[in-house]
């Protein structure tokens, strides 16, 4: 089988770490996959493990770039038997529909949905339709929104995100520290709320002087300046770390004792389950989140972390506090969340999962 993702790659965010991932593991099970996209920070590891990359803007809104991309589009499915092309985002689908009519093409269109701004369901649903696109949503809260918003269910689905780890369980020891790191990693972008975890940083220190507790975020976005000012104006500047984006992210896990997430959407808007929060819990780090999107379907409040009324400043460093001090339980949850993330996001059964979406849709 012929598979080519459509992907942005400029940038390192979950959906380009998504579309690595699904290049590699389907690869891996022996099926012909391309990647189109951007050059970025992942594409060397495409390099690495030999599935071709096409560098090209597909998330452009230039007319000159997006006409630029049908024209080269229409010549890969003249040349070439593509039997699936999964969008990895929904701005390129319709120039890949468009495609495939001027070339003639009997080739399927995968979409899959990790989270869009509410608004957008209702004009991409319906198009989407006359389309005939296949939708793959990256939890079931996501496919359930696809179906509330017209979407026939025999043309949707769902699959957790794999993990990008590969880790010896046995092998993957904490650095033991004086200090407590508590860290998040995100794009730093206005919609991940990332002020909401150094707010909560400061309350924490606040209220715990007897701990010598350390906060760092991971990854970088046009919010940097904004968060480092609320820093300097709450007097954290000892306490808190910018760290870039991170590649090392089994370093970053190792160094982390309590994962937090301060995402937080509104209604239908935003993404599905958080790819830092599968891998917080393939390594056993603890997770504190807010009650958002489809994050509840792993954090399971109790259970497998902590789970908290979204934009509750003073729950979240009550859930940080407890998930510190009650180390006996703490180790529960993450053994918990451990044995879950391996069940549901296991590579090889995403892997053949998507293979028998794309004959069976």
């Amino acid at each position: 089988m012929n598979v080519i993702l459509v992907s942005d790659m400029g940038k390192l965010g979950g959906t380009e770490v998504a579309t690595l991932v699904t290049a590699k593991v389907l690869s891996h099970e022996g099926l012909n996959v391309s990647v189109m996209g951007k050059t970025g920070p992942l594409v060397e590891q495409l390099h690495t493990h030999k599935i071709e990359f096409s560098d090209i803007d597909t998330h452009s809104k230039n007319v000159f770039k997006m006409i630029a991309f049908v024209v080269q589009f229409i010549k890969l499915l003249r040349q070439h038997n593509i039997q699936v092309v999964h969008a990895q985002m929904a701005r390129p689908v319709p120039l890949l529909w468009l495609a495939k009519i001027l070339s003639g093409s009997k080739t399927k269109i995968f979409w899959t949905s990790r989270g869009i701004h509410e608004s957008t369901y209702k004009f991409i649903i319906p198009l989407f339709k006359f389309f005939n696109v296949k939708v793959i949503g990256n939890c079931k809260l996501e496919q359930n929104k696809i179906i509330k918003y017209g979407y026939q269910e025999k043309n949707t689905s769902y699959a957790y995100n794999a993990y990008r780890l590969v880790l010896d369980e046995k092998n993957f020891i904490k650095t033991q520290q004086e200090t407590i790191a508590i860290g998040t990693l995100a794009a730093l972008r206005a919609d991940r709320h990332l002020y909401l975890f150094i707010q909560a940083a400061h309350q924490l220190k606040k209220a715990r002087p007897d701990l010598k507790l350390h906060f760092y975020l991971g990854g970088d976005g046009p919010e940097k300046a904004n968060l480092t000012q609320l820093v300097q104006e709450l007097d954290m500047d000892s306490n808190v770390t910018f760290l870039g984006n991170v590649f090392d992210v089994i370093g970053f896990f190792k160094q982390t004792d309590v994962f937090v997430s301060s995402t937080v959407t509104e209604g239908d808007s935003g993404a599905g389950v958080s790819n830092a929060i599968v891998e917080a819990m393939l390594t056993k780090t603890p997770v504190c989140a807010f009650d958002a999107a489809a994050i509840g379907e792993i954090v399971i409040n109790g259970r497998t972390g902590c789970l908290v009324e979204p934009r509750n400043i003073k729950a979240m460093v009550a859930a940080i506090m407890d998930t510190i001090d009650n180390k006996q339980q703490t180790q529960q949850q993450v053994d918990n969340a451990y044995s879950l993330i391996v069940k549901e996001c296991d590579p090889e059964n995403y892997a053949k999962k998507l293979i028998s979406l794309y004959k069976e849709l």
